[in-house]
């Protein structure tokens, strides 16, 4: 998903930007494409054109002129933080991992506490596997933002990865509490000492002490992203045996049944969710 600032919402309501506006909204993307080249002849640095030309190269797959496009934003506005997150992305999506990250550093020096360049950051580290950075990228937005689930979420997942169920839990438990609405007090999102790295485990369930299915469910998501859908079924089991009537739960457990191959397991599961949700 490429990145607009929130003022373009406001610059796209002035009236030479309505033609645009309509064409963006709607999604015409060739349309828009046209008009921007056309515009761009007389006004070759207008930003909020350059910004849709590259997206509607982005939209239409022209990757590589959209990648130019952003490139050639970046270098009439060096300090635009939008280019290089857009840039990122179309990197990114070529697998060119190093020269994503080195663009999102470029301009996290322009503007350190971005919160979105933050996050893409983190990750592209998670895609490449590379856990510790990713926990300390995490753990600085956690800093600079106490209150994003987000971080705490992803910090969790990386926790997994390396193998520190607690630490994992965690977060979780944060992220919930957050995305309840509840605050939690300053002093619960202290920043914790870089963890060491350990080998990948195969028992994710292994130290996990909590009687929350809510914290259960969010880790049975990670074990059925991660593909252990044998853990994924004895997390989901738990969690049925605390909350035996949410039907989420049952759904889920399907899914991780139907990753192993267990047809009638799933298909079990699945009945006795629709008969809850009656």
């Amino acid at each position: 998903m490429l990145w607009l600032f929130l003022f373009f919402s406001l610059e796209l309501d002035a009236p030479k930007y309505r033609e645009i506006k309509q064409h963006f909204y709607s999604k015409k993307w060739g349309k828009l494409e046209k008009i921007c080249k056309k515009r761009l002849k007389k006004e070759k640095k207008d930003k909020l054109l350059l910004y849709m030309l590259g997206i509607s190269y982005y939209h239409q797959q022209e990757f590589q002129l959209a990648k130019q496009t952003f490139e050639k934003l970046i270098y009439y506005y060096p300090k635009e933080e939008g280019g290089y997150f857009n840039l990122a992305t179309i990197l990114l999506r070529e697998k060119r991992f190093n020269q994503a990250i080195n663009t999102l550093k470029k301009g996290l020096q322009i503007s350190p506490s971005n919160l979105e360049l933050l996050l893409h950051l983190a990750g592209i580290y998670m895609i490449i596997e590379d856990y510790p950075n990713a926990i300390s990228t995490y753990t600085k937005i956690i800093s600079l933002f106490p209150f994003d689930h987000r971080a705490y979420e992803g910090r969790a997942t990386a926790y997994w990865k390396i193998g520190e169920n607690d630490r994992a839990v965690k977060d979780l438990k944060c992220a919930k509490e957050i995305r309840s609405g509840f605050r939690l007090g300053i002093g619960d999102f202290k920043e914790e000492a870089p963890p060491q790295e350990k080998k990948k485990t195969d028992t994710l369930l292994t130290n996990i002490h909590t009687d929350d299915p809510d914290v259960l469910h969010s880790v049975g998501e990670i074990q059925l992203a991660s593909g252990e859908y044998g853990l994924a079924v004895k997390t989901y089991s738990i969690a049925i045996k605390i909350a035996p009537h949410n039907p989420l739960y049952y759904r889920q457990r399907a899914k991780a049944y139907m990753g192993l191959g267990k047809k009638k397991e799933a298909e079990k599961d699945l009945k006795k969710a629709k008969k809850l949700e009656k």
